[in-house]
């Protein structure tokens, strides 16, 4: 299929996350994500981490690789609450919209 909306291709890796490109994807994806996380962690040892945007969308598929991606990356044993965004990929929107002129 040439286009797909969110709903499809959320269904997509859902039904095809066992099959050898899925998975080399998802470990591709999670990798990356991951590195940005770690240096993040190590040097800003936040008390919490709120992962949003369309990764939202995924945390089913995606919230537990992450974390254990992470696991004995992060310095002197600091661990945040890494969550998934209250207002998943809405935040930027709302908060924008809070903005005082």
């Amino acid at each position: 299929k040439e286009s797909m909306n969110g709903k499809e291709i959320y269904e997509y890796i859902k039904q095809n996350k066992e099959s050898k490109s899925m998975k080399k994807f998802i470990k591709e994806y999670v990798s990356n994500l991951s590195i940005g996380l770690i240096n993040i962690i190590n040097i800003f040892e936040p008390q919490a981490i709120s992962l949003g945007g369309s990764f939202a969308y995924y945390e089913d598929i995606l919230l537990n690789e992450v974390i254990v991606s992470l696991i004995g990356k992060v310095f002197n044993g600091f661990w945040p609450d890494i969550t998934v965004a209250m207002y998943k990929n809405d935040a930027g929107l709302i908060g924008a919209t809070m903005l005082d002129k």
